[in-house]
């Protein structure tokens, strides 16, 4: 990363073996450091507040408060901490609350530690994260066209190069290397994208491009 402060990483599972196992994925990355770890969503805001969390990794179903719940306090008391919720359900009741709570990403537990670190700089810059497979059908049923609002799949060829990089969590400034273009061009597209999509986050548009087809899903 171009930032030479680390991202200040905090950990809540209810889990010990996970915890360990996350902790060890985010030890493998200078730019990454972990600054505090609970056990219970009751204590994820004091834990963002006291260490100046950047990006929460947390669980969905704790004993005593939630994940999801905890996300909303996290979202209320400190904003600008982005939150990674890690699960192992396959349910869509969950997602959808975790969506509509502020979470920035949702990946299996059992995520790769690349891909984990990859997804804790992602939603540090504001770019959506989803794990494939049963979440990607989650993230669809969250998506709801707005009455009047038609969906379009009218990309043009440079949109759908953008597009397939939204999905893979790049930010602006790495779809513009990527595809050798200026970052001001690239939020150019990204509003056209979801405009045409008929998306109000990058998240909703990671989604609608699923439910779409407009990216493949591997």
């Amino acid at each position: 990363m171009s930032d030479s402060t680390p991202i200040r990483v905090a950990i809540v599972d209810d889990d010990p073996i996970v915890r360990s196992a996350v902790a060890s994925y985010v030890a493998t990355s200078s730019d990454l450091n972990l600054v505090a770890i609970g056990s219970d969503g009751n204590e994820a805001s004091g834990l963002v507040v006291k260490h100046e969390v950047d990006v929460l990794i947390m669980d969905i179903r704790m004993p005593g408060m939630d994940g999801i719940a905890a996300t909303a306090e996290v979202r209320r008391v400190r904003p600008s901490t982005a939150i990674l919720l890690l699960t192992s359900i396959d349910g869509d009741d969950e997602v959808r609350r975790g969506l509509a709570a502020g979470a920035g990403g949702f990946l299996l537990k059992d995520v790769t530690p690349l891909a984990l670190v990859q997804a804790v700089r992602s939603v540090h810059v504001g770019n959506p994260v989803v794990s494939s497979g049963p979440l990607l059908r989650m993230m669809r049923l969250h998506t709801p066209v707005s009455p009047g609002v038609p969906l379009r799949g009218d990309l043009s060829g440079r949109e759908r190069d953008i597009l397939a990089l939204l999905c893979q969590g790049a930010s602006n400034a790495e779809i513009a290397e990527t595809l050798f273009l200026a970052e001001s061009t690239v939020k150019t597209h990204v509003s056209a994208v979801m405009a045409k999509l008929s998306a109000t986050s990058r998240m909703k548009a990671v989604a609608r491009a699923f439910e779409l087809g407009l990216v493949d899903r591997r």
